[in-house]
């Protein structure tokens, strides 16, 4: 049924396809259009609030849901605060305006060079599916694979040009909210692009309590998470404390060494650890790097905003991806205090419960250390 609705749509993109000729011109090339809202004065510029608003009218506060697009008239407007130069983002756009961000599922890479930091952005919303995955809201099209995935990506340049149309970009940098206390934080900031100032490192077990249940989880940082993906099979979730594996190696390079220097008696040869081994036994790593097709690897390092608190909103989890370029340079070591630029996003357990907000950032220059 899924790839039916997607079959209909991509042949519906291209019966309507004629619509919007005369915004693109391909026969004559020249300097690249760059749009304004009076080239949409028929269409209804909608807050990205709004937007999102949406999802809770249909499916109120329930995860892995979607809600199809209908109106016609209906778009966004939002400015790019996402960059995917440094490998850390891939396959998405963030936008934001004064009252929300959102993820836009556009399918393509090196999107820094088609989409800069600060341009304007507008995007057709008709047909397209706005779709949760654990507490995350993105754009895309209809139909997915996965069901876990609400929505798929844009993922034809057909696609792309039917809904997204680039704007100018503005001398005045994009608005950056500021962030001292988690007091200050609300989920209105999801998606958006947010200055936490005064964070500090955390190594070791952090404590965190479930709002809806009072349940409580204890997870160690820094940590990395491996993610194995066979044809046929469900994917597979390993997580590991970073500076355990790091001794769990280190051990064993020791008592190899001593078993090779007695000769390699038979029997005792030590047991390998089941964990991948790390680049470097010297320092946890903002990720673990990928070196194989159906394995990827993510990093999780803890910043925290003063105080320990079982809070999600005072634990604050910077995810990075093991293909970005930074993946291999050092975390800050337990204690530093830092002033992070990320764009703030959420995320839960399958089930919705465990809810943890997540850190994601353009590039390594976003984090900025104070001692």
């Amino acid at each position: 049924m899924k790839i039916m609705k997607r079959t209909i749509y991509i042949l519906i993109l291209s019966l309507i396809s004629a619509a919007y000729t005369g915004c693109r011109d391909y026969d004559e090339p020249g300097p690249e259009k760059l749009y304004a809202d009076s080239d949409f004065s028929n269409y209804n510029i909608i807050p990205i609030k709004q937007l999102k608003d949406m999802y809770a009218t249909y499916h109120g506060n329930s995860i892995g849901n979607g809600v199809e697009l209908l109106d016609k008239n209906a778009m966004i407007k939002g400015r790019v605060v996402s960059n995917d130069k440094s490998g850390n983002i891939y396959r998405i756009l963030y936008i934001q305006d004064e009252t929300g961000g959102i993820e836009v599922k556009i399918g393509t890479t090196s999107n820094y060079t088609e989409y800069l930091v600060g341009q304007t952005v507008y995007i057709n919303l008709y047909r397209l599916t706005l779709g949760d995955y654990r507490y995350n809201l993105s754009l895309g099209i209809p139909g997915t694979s996965d069901s876990d995935y609400a929505n798929s990506y844009l993922d034809t340049r057909m696609a792309i040009n039917q809904h997204i149309f680039k704007g100018e970009v503005p001398k005045e940098p994009v608005d950056t909210i500021v962030v001292t206390s988690p007091d200050q934080l609300n989920d209105n900031m999801l998606g958006m692009l947010v200055r936490f100032e005064g964070l500090q490192s955390k190594w070791g077990d952090v404590t965190i309590e479930d709002e809806g249940s009072g349940r409580t989880s204890t997870d160690k940082y820094p940590s990395f998470l491996e993610s194995k993906q066979e044809l046929g099979k469900e994917t597979e979730y390993t997580s590991y404390a970073f500076t355990d594996v790091m001794e769990d190696w280190k051990k064993y390079i020791g008592d190899m060494a001593v078993w090779e220097a007695n000769g390699k008696p038979a029997g005792s040869q030590p047991k390998k650890p089941d964990s991948p081994r790390p680049g470097t036994l010297e320092y946890p790593t903002y990720a673990f790097k990928n070196f194989s097709d159906n394995v990827s690897y993510y990093g999780s390092a803890m910043f925290q905003f003063g105080e320990p608190s079982t809070k999600a909103t005072h634990n604050l989890v910077l995810r990075s991806s093991g293909y970005s370029l930074f993946a291999l340079k050092p975390i800050p070591v337990d204690g530093v205090k830092a002033d992070i630029t990320a764009i703030y996003t959420k995320y839960s357990s399958k089930s919705g419960d465990y809810i943890k907000y997540q850190l994601v950032i353009n590039d390594l220059n976003a984090i900025q250390i104070k001692n």
